[in-house]
């Protein structure tokens, strides 16, 4: 499925080992995060950035966030036919938990992804933020009137939601 795509973001990669991610993937480069080695294997840890061969000048590194699980990439504007180039950030947020993950320390990643779009902002104003969020909605709508350009440029994100959490939390 990957191997279909020119860029694509896996999370949770639980490994410090980056050769291990490439295995399955000949030709592709992969910008990753390291696990510290207490985390490996460990849910809630790692996240990885693959590019294909084709598209490997056209993309560079820029950083991994100082807070959060996010790797920011910078892509040249000729990939998506833009003036400007689009930077990428691929981002892990832990869902919240009363024991690893509380609500405060949610809270912290999601100031700290803020301020790094923020920057990103700065270099381009092609932003595209993906990744796992962990935002349970309920049962909300997935877009609000805040997005009503995006549904105009975009009517399939009024679909019918893919997957259902009853519950409401600070992520959502």
């Amino acid at each position: 499925m990957i191997q279909a795509h020119d860029i694509a973001v896996l999370t949770e990669t639980r490994t410090i080992n980056a050769s291990r991610l490439l295995q399955f993937l000949p030709g592709f480069s992969v910008h990753n995060i390291e696990v510290a080695r207490e985390h490996e294997g460990k849910r809630g840890y790692g996240i990885a950035v693959f590019v294909a061969q084709s598209s490997t000048d056209h993309v560079r590194f820029l950083k991994v966030s100082e807070h959060v699980q996010c790797i920011w990439l910078q892509c040249d504007k000729k990939m998506f036919g833009l003036n400007e180039d689009v930077i990428i950030g691929a981002a892990y947020i832990n869902p919240q938990s009363r024991d690893l993950f509380p609500v405060r320390a949610v809270q912290s990643h999601f100031t700290d992804l803020f301020e790094d779009v923020l920057r990103a902002f700065q270099v381009s104003s092609n932003i595209m933020l993906c990744g796992d969020f962990n935002a349970h909605v309920g049962v909300l709508s997935e877009v609000s009137d805040a997005h009503s350009r995006l549904v105009l440029d975009c009517p399939e994100f009024l679909e019918t939601r893919r997957c259902v959490f009853n519950s409401v939390n600070k992520a959502g």
